[in-house]
């Protein structure tokens, strides 16, 4: 959703869709409670079978693969990866692969992130169920 904060600022109506609502405050936030006109409570927000499919599915690319590895690997020893860290990745097949390769590291270095935004795929879905992702 963090993308959706710019549309958010010059939208002329901002309706949320939710499965259900947090305790007040939610931390963090990705829309200013300012910003938002309605909010609607639903079944289901999208399909999650679907959020693996078409452009974002993981790479088999070699070359893809080997430069996702050398991100993770950069990523790991930025000093910034430690409990707490935000995570924000694309949803192509590359970023998607940095994605599983950060996730061997997290389980290895016990590390979960505070929050994750971007491209929220199977593989960001898959983390957040795993606990590697903090849940507010």
């Amino acid at each position: 959703m963090g993308y959706a904060r710019v549309d958010a600022e010059y939208a002329d109506k901002v309706v949320l869709l939710t499965e259900e609502f947090a305790e007040y405050p939610h931390h963090p936030i990705s829309i200013g409670q300012d910003k938002v006109d309605l909010i609607v409570q639903v079944e289901a927000v999208g399909d999650p079978k679907k959020i693996g499919g078409g452009a974002t599915r993981m790479t088999t690319n070699p070359r893809e693969l080997l430069i996702a590895r050398k991100c993770a690997e950069v990523i790991f020893a930025s000093g910034y990866f430690k409990d707490g860290f935000s995570l924000q990745t694309g949803s192509g097949g590359a970023a998607l692969a940095v994605t599983r390769f950060l996730e061997e590291k997290m389980r290895r270095e016990n590390v979960t992130a505070d929050f994750a935004l971007g491209g929220i795929t199977a593989s960001m879905v898959a983390l957040h169920e795993a606990g590697l992702i903090k849940n507010y």
